[in-house]
C-alpha cells in the first residue's frame, strides 16, 4: 500500500498540495465564526474531501478496471472522464453536508477547485509547472469567486433558489474533467491515431471554455446581486411606505446610529386586534387607510426609528424614555373605532445592540428582542391593558414554556407528571360518587408547576394529548394497585383537548388504554371544556356522539364560562355539565338564581349536575336545596395523589 501512494504521489502530488488551500480556503469562506478548535477539525474534514481523495479513488478503480477491460483510445478516454466524475458526487455530497450550505452553493464552490486543477494540468508540460499554475489558479479563483460565495452562502437568493444554475454548475464540471482528460492523453509522448495537433486544439478549447464559464458566473452573479440589492434599498411597504421586515433586519443598525452609544432602547412589537372586523364593517380600504394612519402617526411620534410591518403588526426601535408615546397612538386609534373593539396594542421589551459580535449573531439578538416584545404583546391579548412590557416574569414563564415542550415525553416517561384526584360527592347520599383525575408537573428543576404553566404551551403545540393520554393511563396503573389491594375502584372524569381530536386518535388511544387495565366504559367519563365547542362545532358533534357511541358519558366542563352556553346545550348531547366555579365565586342572589335554574333546566334535559369551586357549607346547602346532583371544591378535599385521597375520603366512603 506504501509502494502504491509512493507512485501515486509521484506523478499526482499536486493534488495533495492543492488539497491544504482547499482547506484554507474553504475555512475562510465558512468557518470563520466557529471556535478555533472546531476550524481545525472541520479544515481537516475539508483536506479530506479535496480533489486528492477524489483522485485517489479514481486511479485506484483505474487500475483495477483497465486489466479487465479490453480498451481503446475512446473507451479509456470515457472510462477515466466517469471514474473522475463518478469519485467526485460523494466528495462533493460530503463536503456539502460539511459546510453546511445548500447543494447549489458547494457544488458551485468545488466546481472552482476542479477547474484550477484541470486547466493546470493542460497549461502544464512539466510537475512543477502543474504545481505552481495549480495553486495560482485556485488562488485566483478563490479571490474572483470570494464575495459571490459568501453572498449565495449567507443570502435568501434568486441564484440559489434555481436549479439551472445547480445544473449549469453541475454541466460547467462534466465538461472540464472531459475536455481536460481528452488532450492529455496525447501529451504525453504516446502514439496516436490522432495527431498531436488536434489535442492542443483541444486543449486551448478547453481552457478558453473554461475562461467563458468564469466571466460568464461573475457576470451573471454580479447582475443579480446588484438587482437584488436595488430590491432591499428600496423594500418599502407599497400600502404604508413602512419597511419589509426583510428590510428591517438588514438595516436596523443603520437607524441605532442616530441614538446615542449609552441611551436605553426598546423594541416594540404592535398589533391592530380585531382589524378583520373592522375591515368587514367598513370595508377593506378604510382598514388600508387606518394602517397607513397608524405608520405616520408611528413616523411622526417616532422620527428616528425605522419601522417595519408584516399585516396588521409594526414593529421598530425607540427609545425606552419615549415609550410614553405609545398612550397617544393608542388613544388617537381609539377614536377609529366604530363598535368593533378596535384596539391598538404594544408590546415592549429593552434591547441592547451589541456591536462586537459577528452579523449573524446581532441578527439572533435581534430576533430575541422581537419574540420578548412578542411575548409582551401576548401577555396582555386578553386583558384591557394596551402596552405590556417584557419583564422578568414573563422570561420566566417563556424559559418554563420552552422547557415543557423540550420535556414533555421525558416528563411522561420519568413520572415528573403526577397524577391528581379531586373527589365528587353525592350531594343525597354525602357519599363519594366519583374523582376528577387531574395532572401536576413536578419538575426536577422548576419544582412544582401548575397546568397553567404547561397546558396552555402544550395545547398551542398541539402536544396536549400526552398529558391527556398520561392521565387515563396513570388512573389505570392506579386502578390495578386498589385491584390488588381489595379496594373499591372509583369513575373518574378527565379532560380531553379539542387538539386531541386532531393531533392523535384519542378514540383508540383512549379504547386502548381502558382495554389494557380492564377498565369499564362506566368508569372513565369524558370531559369536554365549552370553549372547545366554539372552534369547529361540526367536527365536535361528531366527536361528542362517538365517544356516545363508544360506550362513554361526555361532560361538559366550566358549563357558563362561555358567551353561547344554552346554544351548546341545544346543539351537544351530555351526560353531565359541570357548572363553573365563577357562580360560586361571587355568591350572592343573582349567582344563586342562575345555578337554581340551570339545575332546572338540566333536570329537565335528563342531565345530571356537577358545581365546582365549592368552598363552604353555606354553598353546599344551597346547592342541596336547588336540586344539584354533586359538589366539587376545597369543602371536601383540594386535589391530591391517590394515597392522600383515600384518607381525605374516610367519612365519605
Amino acid at each position: 500500500m506504501i509502494a502504491w501512494f509512493t507512485t501515486f504521489y509521484a506523478r499526482n502530488h499536486t493534488f495533495l498540495l492543492q488539497a491544504f488551500f482547499i482547506a484554507l480556503i474553504t475555512d475562510q469562506l465558512f468557518f470563520k465564526e466557529e471556535t478555533i478548535p472546531k476550524r481545525i477539525g472541520k479544515s481537516l474534514e475539508a483536506f479530506l474531501l479535496s480533489l486528492n481523495t477524489s483522485m485517489i479513488m479514481t486511479v485506484f478503480l483505474y487500475q483495477k478496471l483497465t486489466p479487465l477491460l479490453s480498451l481503446n483510445t475512446l473507451s479509456d478516454f470515457f472510462l477515466a472522464t466517469g471514474l473522475i466524475l463518478l469519485t467526485l458526487i460523494p466528495v462533493i455530497f460530503l463536503y456539502q453536508r460539511l459546510i453546511n450550505k445548500k447543494p447549489s452553493v458547494a457544488v458551485f464552490t468545488y466546481c472552482q477547485f476542479v477547474i484550477a486543477a484541470e486547466i493546470s494540468s493542460l497549461l502544464a508540460n512539466q510537475n512543477w509547472q502543474w504545481d505552481f499554475f495549480t495553486i495560482i489558479l485556485t488562488l485566483c479563483l478563490y479571490f474572483l469567486f470570494k464575495k459571490e460565495i459568501r453572498y449565495i452562502s449567507q443570502e435568501q437568493t434568486v441564484i440559489t433558489e434555481d436549479s439551472r444554475f445547480f445544473w449549469s454548475t453541475v454541466l460547467c464540471m462534466i465538461l472540464v474533467v472531459a475536455q481536460a482528460e481528452f488532450p492529455r492523453m496525447f501529451l504525453d509522448g504516446s502514439n496516436s491515431a490522432v495527431p498531436t495537433p488536434i489535442a492542443y486544439v483541444v486543449s486551448f478549447l478547453a481552457i478558453i471554455s473554461c475562461i467563458m464559464y468564469v466571466i460568464f458566473m461573475k457576470y451573471n452573479i454580479f447582475s443579480v446581486t446588484r438587482y437584488e440589492s436595488y430590491l432591499k434599498k428600496y423594500d418599502d411597504d407599497p400600502l404604508t411606505g413602512a419597511k419589509s421586515l426583510h428590510y428591517f433586519m438588514e438595516h436596523y443598525e443603520e437607524s441605532l446610529r442616530q441614538f446615542g452609544e449609552s441611551q436605553s432602547l426598546s423594541i416594540f412589537y404592535s398589533s391592530l386586534v380585531n382589524l378583520h372586523d373592522y375591515n368587514l364593517t367598513n370595508g377593506y380600504q378604510d382598514g388600508s387607510n387606518l394602517l397607513k394612519v397608524i405608520y405616520q402617526k408611528l413616523q411622526s411620534r417616532f422620527p428616528k426609528a425605522l419601522i417595519a410591518r408584516s399585516g396588521s403588526h409594526f414593529i421598530g426601535i425607540v427609545a425606552s424614555q419615549e415609550e410614553e408615546k405609545f398612550t397617544k397612538i393608542v388613544q388617537e386609534v381609539a377614536a377609529y373605532n366604530t363598535g368593533e373593539s378596535l384596539l391598538f396594542k404594544v408590546g415592549l421589551a429593552p434591547f441592547k445592540p451589541s456591536r462586537h459580535l459577528l452579523r449573524r449573531k446581532r441578527n439572533t439578538k435581534l430576533l430575541h428582542g422581537l419574540d420578548q416584545a412578542n411575548s409582551a404583546l401576548n401577555s396582555i391579548k386578553l386583558t384591557n391593558a394596551s402596552i405590556g412590557y417584557y419583564n422578568d416574569q414573563l422570561a420566566k414563564a417563556d424559559e418554563i414554556r420552552v422547557h415543557v415542550l423540550s420535556k414533555i415525553d421525558q416528563a411522561c416517561s420519568a413520572n415528573w407528571l403526577k397524577i391528581y384526584y379531586q373527589p365528587l360527592i353525592d350531594i343525597q347520599t354525602m357519599k363519594l360518587a366519583e374523582c376528577e383525575a387531574l395532572s401536576r408537573w413536578i419538575d426536577p428543576k422548576y419544582g412544582f408547576l401548575s397546568p397553567d404553566k404547561f397546558i396552555p404551551a402544550l395545547e398551542a403545540n398541539r402536544e396536549v394529548y400526552k398529558v391527556d393520554c398520561h392521565v387515563l393511563e396513570g388512573y389505570g396503573q392506579d386502578a390495578e394497585f386498589l385491584r390488588e389491594k381489595n379496594k373499591e375502584i372509583f369513575p373518574i372524569s378527565f379532560n380531553i383537548s379539542r387538539t386531541d381530536l386532531e393531533a392523535c386518535d384519542i378514540y383508540q388511544k383512549i379504547e386502548n388504554t381502558v382495554a389494557r387495565y380492564g377498565l369499564s366504559h362506566d368508569q372513565v367519563h369524558i370531559e369536554i371544556t365549552e370553549s372547545a365547542l366554539n372552534d369547529n362545532s361540526q367536527a365536535m358533534v361528531e366527536a361528542v356522539q362517538h365517544f356516545h357511541d363508544l360506550g362513554y358519558q361526555v361532560w361538559m366542563d366550566d358549563f357558563g364560562s362561555g358567551y353561547s352556553s344554552l346554544n351548546v346545550l341545544k346543539d351537544y348531547h351530555f351526560d353531565v355539565i359541570k357548572i363553573d366555579m365563577v357562580f360560586l365565586r361571587k355568591f350572592d342572589d343573582r349567582s344563586k338564581t342562575i345555578v337554581r335554574n340551570i339545575c332546572r333546566m338540566a333536570k329537565e334535559l335528563g342531565i345530571r349536575t356537577v358545581c365546582e369551586g365549592v368552598e363552604t357549607q353555606e354553598q353546599f346547602d344551597f346547592l342541596k336545596e336547588a336540586g344539584c346532583n354533586l359538589a366539587q371544591g376545597f369543602l371536601f378535599s383540594p386535589p391530591v395523589p391517590l394515597d392522600e385521597l383515600y384518607k381525605k375520603m374516610a367519612p365519605y366512603l
